[in-house]
């Protein structure tokens, strides 16, 4: 079953842009295209998106309006905001629900691709658990990659700009690995260098 998607963006050259790249994606329906705050709250009641990808500054409003209205009417739909100015965008706890990636408009095309394909793995498409609990086993391969940068002790500024994504994506990350390991904070951090550990012991030496 496909996802239907929703793209709320008032430049229409770079909608119709975008729209292409998204087409490209195996299991993505691109059903809309909305280019104001109007449009887009009409767009979101009646076709009732799985993802919207979401511009913040729109002709006749914020597209924070949307974010709200999704956030109180349709919980379950995944945002992906467009920002000239990402990494100071500031969110409520409600809209952060929604938000699966804050992706700075000039960097779009090449990393929308890719945190769609991560939420596909979110919506169910991960690697079931084994029995011994292996991180690996429940994490998505983000997940596991920024899993790794919490054991090395780096900060969510230092593992977005290493993996060159924002640092609320990062945090988005971390909560979504601490709810599915069942642990926060140190613990996390404990969790994260004990993998790291034991991953090391298990790599085959290589013959002399």
């Amino acid at each position: 079953m496909s996802l239907r998607c929703l793209i709320i963006e008032d430049q229409l050259m770079f909608a119709q842009l975008l729209a292409g790249v998204l087409r490209t994606i195996r299991g993505l329906d691109v059903v809309a295209a909305a280019h104001n705050v109007a449009d887009g709250l009409n767009a979101c009641r009646r076709l009732k998106p799985d993802l919207v990808i979401l511009d913040i500054t729109l002709p006749d409003g914020s597209g924070l309006e949307i974010l709200a209205f999704l956030a109180t009417h349709q919980p379950s739909a995944k945002v992906i905001v467009l920002s000239g100015e990402a990494s100071s965008l500031v969110l409520t706890a409600d809209q952060r629900h929604c938000v699966r990636a804050v992706v700075d408009k000039t960097n779009a095309y090449q990393t929308l691709g890719r945190e769609i394909s991560e939420m596909f793995e979110s919506f169910g498409r991960i690697k079931p658990p084994n029995p011994a609990g292996d991180p690996a086993a429940l994490l998505t391969d983000r997940e596991l990659e920024i899993f790794r940068c919490i054991g090395q002790g780096m900060t969510s500024k230092s593992v977005a700009a290493h993996l060159g994504i924002s640092a609320f994506t990062v945090d988005t990350h971390r909560r979504n690995i601490g709810a599915k390991l069942g642990m926060t904070g140190a613990d996390l951090v404990q969790a994260a260098s004990v993998h790291i550990r034991t991953s090391l012991e298990h790599v085959p030496s290589q013959p002399s």
